[in-house]
């Protein structure tokens, strides 16, 4: 019986790994850099490359030990222009090398290294991951792993732009490669690159995380989850951005591409994590990387602040421009206590560039003003970063607008500098022509950074919009708000004819919950349905000043 048993377990075995065979890929060696040259990009007849992933790079990537490679693909950040055809041959090699040690010549190189894959590839002419399943699986021992390749299209169907792809360059001697447009190169390049692409790795499992996660359309209380997995279904958890998956989070299990996640706040950032559900007998996959989104963002009311605390604009309800000089502004994460960090743990950067004057734009979120004759006041702080022998100085415009486009940016509010990288405030002041909703447009517009090899950047953090309107025991007085209790509606009315503009409505944690806007009525009606039951507090924003009333709901 004990053999029979035993024999079960072996022959389990083998299905689980064979028949269930899966492949997740992993990105390693990512960076923020980017190469034309180092991965597969089709403008080259014969394109030769070998780089090397280091041991502290597969571990962080989650790799092991004993894992089966089985797989290798690259995320294509800019395409080609028409597909490209040709015959890649893929080679890895386990080893303990700290920096590639590889010569020149490529009989050499690929001497002690194997082939996982021999075929016809067609390179995309489409941005996004890029995947070629390997046909000789690889055991990964646990070191670094050298990855080489060999491309070749003697006769087909050439593009003239070609591909990038994202890229490393942790390692001085990262890579080494050589391109031909006429003839095989027998010979790599005699000296070693810093740019190694970002590599996914492949690793055989029995269940496959799901892939192309994203989050293409939302609503103020709703977003639509797409994805793909070979499993019939898919298990969600999702919450507010950065949060915990180990401790909190909801789930949702069982769901097919796309789904619509319902019951969210407005103008606020979440994550969701996914994962594959194969069935009861192989189990499910483990979770993807965490998927940033948001829902739409309502004008805020003053006092606004934000310390850029997210992974991207948009999660914050801002935009920032693509710049066609390299300065587009992004956020840095820099830690407590970072010298690129003036509070909290983000900052907002933009790079000077080495060719033209930078021009990089932001637009802040909506919020709502009033032409009260009453200034706003625009603060933040800003520093000049310099390394490596920079010498510039940051310069800035501030404009305001009715929307986040530059057209729309056409009133101007100050110019500015930056002259140290100490942090340093900076204060201007606008007064709104009508009462509205208008956005900040924030333009880094540096001279040319004209020391090579160094680096200059104007940085931003802690953005704050104030407006001081009237409020007193007076107005107040002025404002009711019935019923109070209420269940589904409160009326506000006033008996000073002023304008209401504005109803915000915030729970006992500061978070608002509610935010709608009126055409200066002197009443208006608001829907509490929604909420659950709690004591909130009111903002009602009028062309008399602002008054605040405590509201429950019952």
């Amino acid at each position: 019986m004990k053999k029979i048993t035993l024999l079960f377990v072996v022959l389990l075995s083998a299905i689980s790994t064979e028949f269930f065979a899966q492949t997740d890929y992993y990105a390693v060696a990512t960076g923020n850099s980017s190469t034309q040259v180092r991965g597969p990009q089709g403008t080259n007849r014969y394109h030769r490359s070998v780089w090397i992933l280091t041991q502290a790079e597969m571990t962080a990537a989650g790799f092991a030990n004993g894992n089966i490679v089985n797989g290798l693909g690259f995320n294509f950040i800019e395409a080609l222009d028409i597909p490209a055809t040709g015959n890649m041959q893929i080679y890895l090699q386990n080893t303990t090398d700290a920096a590639n040690t590889k010569g020149t010549a490529w009989a050499t190189v690929i001497s002690p290294m194997t082939s996982i894959y021999n075929g016809s590839v067609t390179l995309p002419a489409v941005t996004g991951e890029f995947f070629i399943p390997s046909t000789t699986n690889f055991t990964y021992t646990g070191g670094a792993l050298y990855v080489a390749f060999d491309y070749q299209n003697p006769n087909g169907n050439l593009p003239t732009v070609p591909s990038t792809i994202n890229a490393n360059t942790t390692v001085t001697n990262g890579t080494r490669t050589a391109t031909s447009a006429t003839a095989v190169p027998a010979n790599l390049g005699a000296t070693y690159s810093t740019f190694r692409p970002q590599t996914l790795v492949g690793k055989q499992v029995d269940c496959a995380r799901p892939v192309a996660v994203a989050v293409p359309s939302f609503t103020l209380n709703s977003a639509n989850i797409t994805f793909s997995t070979s499993a019939n279904a898919a298990n969600l958890q999702y919450g507010l951005y950065d949060f915990n998956p180990a401790t909190a989070g909801t789930f949702v299990n069982g769901v097919t591409s796309p789904y619509t996640l319902g019951g969210l706040q407005p103008s606020t950032a979440y994550e969701v994590y996914t994962k594959s559900d194969c069935g009861s007998f192989v189990g499910t996959s483990v979770n993807t990387v965490p998927v940033s989104f948001h829902t739409i963002f309502e004008p805020a009311t003053p006092s606004y602040n934000t310390s850029f605390e997210i992974d991207n604009h948009p999660n914050l309800g801002w935009v920032a421009d693509e710049d066609a000089n390299g300065t587009d502004w992004f956020m840095n994460f820099g830690g407590t206590g970072s010298a690129l960090v003036q509070n909290g743990q983000y900052s907002c950067v933009s790079l000077s560039s080495t060719t033209a004057q930078s021009s990089g734009i932001m637009y802040s979120r909506g919020i709502n003003l009033q032409a009260s004759g009453n200034p706003v006041t625009i603060s933040f702080f800003a520093s000049n970063y310099v390394a490596a022998g920079a010498t510039n100085t940051s310069s800035f415009t501030i404009t305001a607008g009715t929307d986040q486009t530059v057209a729309a940016q056409t009133l101007p509010v100050g110019t500015g500098t930056a002259t140290t990288p100490a942090f340093a405030l900076k204060t201007f002041t606008f007064t709104p022509p009508t009462t509205g909703v208008y956005y900040f447009g924030i333009r880094h517009t540096s001279a040319i950074n004209g020391v090579a090899n160094s680096t200059h950047a104007l940085i931003l953090d802690n953005f704050t919009v104030t407006q001081t309107l009237a409020s007193n025991e007076v107005l107040e007085g002025k404002f009711s708000t019935f019923p109070n209790p209420a269940k589904n509606v409160i009326n506000v009315v006033n008996t000073t004819d002023a304008l209401i503009s504005v109803i915000e409505i915030t729970d006992i944690n500061g978070r608002m919950v509610k935010n709608q806007e009126f055409s200066n009525l002197a009443e208006v009606q608001v829907s509490v349905a929604d909420l659950a039951q709690g004591i909130y507090t009111m903002k009602i924003v009028s062309d008399k000043g602002i008054v605040t009333k405590k509201v429950i709901k019952e």
